[in-house]
């Protein structure tokens, strides 16, 4: 019923979180957000910062929590501190579902669920539009630059198992990409 969500109104907080599209989407599908706002002090100190965040976000009660694109939860392998799991950990430890903006590292490193990055597709979509300007000399405001691709889900069974939440047949059915373990903690068992 509850969403939390981290931003910095120093930075373009639609950007980082989606508040705007979290906040359209709690009013359709009636739960609510609960949101935190980084302070420039706070995105200094990183990842002390945001774990602070969190631990409000969670006296105030959420059940779920969206992964921004923050510096502090970028995973290793995005070119992220391991100090992301410090905040995928507490995360765990409190049994809050996550959902990560920028998929696969991400979910492999300890978030529930996310979405894919299909760089193939995407790569494909930006050549074509490339393309188009130089060789056909479009002008490039009037090109759409709306990816239409299918987003691609990705989860993590072992945070799942790990949290206590139970998944559907539909969420494993529509997954493209399984993990059985975080990287960097093994399989849960």
């Amino acid at each position: 019923k509850t969403l939390g969500i981290m931003y910095s109104k120093t930075h373009e907080r639609n950007k980082e979180s989606n508040t705007d599209d979290a906040e359209m989407i709690a009013q359709e599908r009636d739960f609510i957000t609960i949101s935190y706002d980084l302070s420039e002090h706070q995105l200094e100190d990183n990842t002390a910062g945001c774990l602070e965040g969190l631990k409000e976000l969670v006296k105030k009660g959420i059940d779920a929590f969206f992964i921004p694109s923050l510096d502090c939860f970028k995973a290793e392998k995005s070119g992220g501190s391991s100090n992301n799991r410090k905040l995928m950990s507490f995360l765990r430890a409190k049994k809050i579902p996550t959902f990560a903006r920028r998929g696969t590292d991400y979910v492999k490193s300890g978030a529930m669920m996310g979405f894919s990055e299909d760089f193939d597709t995407q790569g494909k979509t930006l050549a074509d539009k490339l393309f188009s300007v130089l060789m056909r000399g479009e002008k490039p405001r009037s090109l759409s630059m709306i990816d239409n691709s299918p987003p691609k889900i990705v989860l993590n069974l072992a945070v799942a198992q790990q949290i206590g939440f139970k998944l559907s047949f539909d969420i494993l059915g529509a997954s493209d990409e399984i993990y059985q373990e975080i990287e960097g903690v093994g399989e849960v068992k």
